[in-house]
Formats: C-alpha cells, sequence, structure tokens
C-alpha cells in the first residue's frame, strides 16, 4: 500500500439535506460527485448525492481559517434550487496538504431546506 492509496479524495459527514458519510479515495463511486477546492482566487467545492447537489464559492481573500463566513457577496452557495442561504459556512484548513470546511445554512425562502456538516480532503 502506497501513501497515495491512502489519500482521502474527499470525506463527506452530514446531517442536512440528509444524514450520510462517505469517505472516498477517489471520484469513482457510481452515484457521488465531489469537486474539492484548487489553488487560485476562489475556494470552491462542488458536490452531488443522489438527487441533489451544491456548489460553495468564497473569495479567498476574503476567508479567515477557522472563522464563520456568512452568505455574502464575497461567499455564495447555489444548492438544491436556492440561491439565498442564512447561516454560515467555516474552512478549517486551505493549503498545500489538505482542505476541509463546516457548513450550516438554511435557505431564505423554505427554512425547512438545510445543508449541515462537513467536507474536507487531501490535495
Amino acid at each position: 500500500m502506497t501513501t497515495d492509496s491512502l489519500r482521502t479524495f474527499c470525506a463527506v459527514a452530514l446531517t442536512a439535506p440528509e444524514a450520510f458519510a462517505v469517505h472516498l479515495g477517489a471520484n469513482d463511486v457510481r452515484g457521488i460527485d465531489c469537486v474539492p477546492p484548487e489553488g487560485g482566487e476562489v475556494f470552491s467545492l462542488g458536490f452531488a448525492h443522489g438527487d441533489w447537489w451544491l456548489q460553495l464559492d468564497a473569495a479567498r481573500s476574503s476567508l479567515i481559517v477557522g472563522e464563520a463566513h456568512a452568505f455574502d457577496g464575497q461567499a455564495s452557495l447555489l444548492a438544491m434550487d436556492c440561491w439565498e442561504w442564512d447561516g454560515s459556512f467555516t474552512v478549517d484548513e486551505d493549503d498545500s496538504t489538505g482542505w476541509a470546511l463546516r457548513v450550516d445554512a438554511r435557505c431564505r425562502s423554505d427554512a425547512s431546506v438545510a445543508i449541515a456538516g462537513r467536507f474536507d480532503g487531501q490535495r
């Protein structure tokens, strides 16, 4: 077993919109799609499972690692046919070795629609 085979491409632990947890070694699991953040000016995560999806984008210049960030002009969450969210996300790691974030958000027009949990992986 090599170090590359132990690398976590994307790990997910959610309580909303569903209770779901998965550890991916690659983006090759049917029905799950994770597009982790890369370098550049925008921290961007894409994720889809079953019949729902999300796209989180935040300007790196506005992020402070470890601090909650609202969905504002510098950060947006598009998911589950909702375009305006209340709540926040926190980027806990964004460096050359890994990335991690937590999300706690509710749709502004329908508070029963929520995304809550964490996403992380290695580069």
